[in-house]
């Protein structure tokens, strides 16, 4: 299958099938919720690629994710379905051949920067993090923002946030007199809160 993850047959086994359809127009706009697995990101990757069938520049699309994990799954995702078009890939389902079809058409419309599209150059498929900084960083002294600054990596934020919460319950602690003065029962306190962590900060890949 060359690493390419067809649909699930649409016409006849999902009850949704026609929602599915309709979220494919590009002519409108769809808000979509879903539990986990049940294709959501499929759905999103078929109408990216519907929309680079039509638009006269891949960069007019922009694809927003909460994580790079996620945004780089997309963009992989999407290039094994540019990839499976132009080396003429035989659909297994019929799904599958519209998305093909569909990746085939956005290879044709753009055939003079096919290299860079099939490279993955051209996709705007990045976090909200991302492309928040990259508009402030367009006219930094009016955001505020030092000329020059970098997004913080997760795990630098993650970091970041720890040391944050820290300060802060030591200095609710403080003000509140219950920072360990000898006695066992603050000190227990004290180091389930700060050294036992008993707050958490969780990462959703």
């Amino acid at each position: 299958m060359n690493g390419v993850v067809p649909l699930k047959s649409t016409k006849k086994s999902l009850p949704d099938a026609d929602r599915r359809s309709r979220a494919l127009d590009p002519s409108a706009s769809f808000h979509l919720e879903a539990p986990a697995g049940s294709g959501k990101t499929l759905l999103l990757i078929a109408r990216f690629l519907r929309l680079l069938g039509i638009v006269d520049h891949p960069q007019q699309i922009l694809a927003m994710t909460f994580t790079n994990k996620a945004a780089g799954e997309m963009r992989e995702r999407i290039g094994r379905y540019l990839h499976a078009a132009k080396t003429g890939k035989i659909p297994e389902t019929d799904s599958e051949a519209e998305l093909l079809k569909a990746a085939a058409t956005a290879l044709e419309r753009h055939r003079d920067r096919e290299d860079l599209l099939l490279g993955g150059d051209l996709l705007r498929i990045q976090t909200f993090h991302s492309f928040c900084y990259g508009l402030v960083a367009q006219a930094p002294l009016e955001a505020n923002i030092a000329p020059g600054s970098t997004l913080l990596s997760e795990p630098d934020q993650r970091f970041l946030l720890r040391k944050v919460i820290d300060e802060t319950l030591l200095g609710i602690m403080d003000r509140s007199g219950t920072i360990p003065t000898g006695k066992p029962s603050k000190t227990a306190s004290y180091t389930s809160i700060i050294h036992g962590r008993c707050w958490s900060v969780n990462s959703k890949g």
